[in-house]
């Protein structure tokens, strides 16, 4: 895994953006883990519509993760699945912003984080043949997703990328104290 070409021409922020920009961070992460732990209860599973809001919204901040962390990439791999990212604009906000070595010292993503970047492009943000016949009224094909495993693996990711706007968010993620 690469780093895009352009990203070490990318303009410092400053630390006042960086501040607000860490708060949408955490905000996108109390939306995911939200999400996720608001997917098993009773009233969201028996209703079909509901589920899905909850399966798009949770992709939606997931997607939304992933580029913030491994968006300084081309692409992602794991298991011979291979993301790519469109060209970080200046104003994408990315983890490698706060952190100008990030690029050195990140996690890779796991599998299950490709994976879910790869649904998520393909059952959620694009019209795509994969989606043929996915989630519909009368149809058994279902997009299946583990939203507590590809939370907590998000969160591990971040724990390694620790700010205070975001350290009680990751307390319920199990991996800060």
């Amino acid at each position: 895994m690469k780093p895009q070409a352009d990203i070490y021409q990318r303009q410092q922020r400053p630390q006042s953006e960086l501040h607000s920009d860490s708060k949408t961070v955490r905000y996108e992460l109390e939306m995911l883990i939200g999400v996720a732990d608001g997917f098993s209860d009773p009233h969201v599973q028996a209703d079909v519509v509901v589920r899905n809001a909850f399966v798009e919204s949770f992709a939606v901040h997931c997607r939304a993760l992933i580029l913030f962390l491994f968006g300084h990439l081309d692409e992602i791999t794991a298991n011979a699945n291979t993301v790519g990212f469109a060209r970080a604009r200046s104003t994408d906000v990315l983890a490698f912003d706060f952190h100008r070595k990030w690029d050195q010292s990140y996690q890779p993503p796991t599998a299950i984080m490709v994976d879910a970047k790869v649904q998520a492009d393909k059952h959620v943000a694009h019209i795509t043949i994969d989606r043929r016949e996915l989630n519909q009224t009368g149809s058994p094909k279902e997009s299946v997703w583990d939203l507590r495993k590809i939370t907590t693996e998000l969160c591990h990711v971040f724990s390694n990328w620790v700010c205070p706007e975001i350290l009680a968010v990751l307390s319920f993620c199990g991996v800060a104290s």
